[in-house]
């Protein structure tokens, strides 16, 4: 927590609003992937992209791009507006094709 900034804090609300609103269990994977990207844990993000592979979200991509691409958590503060609305967007997507 002693990395939440005014930024940041904006950024995590924007996503956890989009949890509440769309509940399921993509969104709470999805998201606890990302953080673990962000705290350095590539195990349990790539856990979280495999379960996300099974459920057939298409976030799970995302987690395994920042995967393969190796991009360092040092990343976060420049990427992180991009990659939370990449992610929203994605699970929205997941939600449309439910839907159909």
């Amino acid at each position: 927590a002693d990395s939440l900034d005014r930024e940041s804090s904006e950024a995590l609300e924007a996503l956890i609003r989009a949890v509440r609103a769309e509940p399921g269990l993509a969104e709470p994977l999805a998201l606890t992937g990302l953080a673990a990207w962000v705290a350095g844990d590539g195990v349990l993000q790539l856990i979280c992209a495999e379960k996300l592979t099974e459920m057939g979200s298409a976030a799970a991509g995302l987690l395994y791009e920042i995967g393969d691409l190796a991009v360092p958590p040092s990343q976060w503060e420049e990427l992180k507006e991009t990659l939370v609305e990449e992610l929203v967007s994605l699970l929205h997507s997941d939600d449309r094709l439910e839907a159909a």
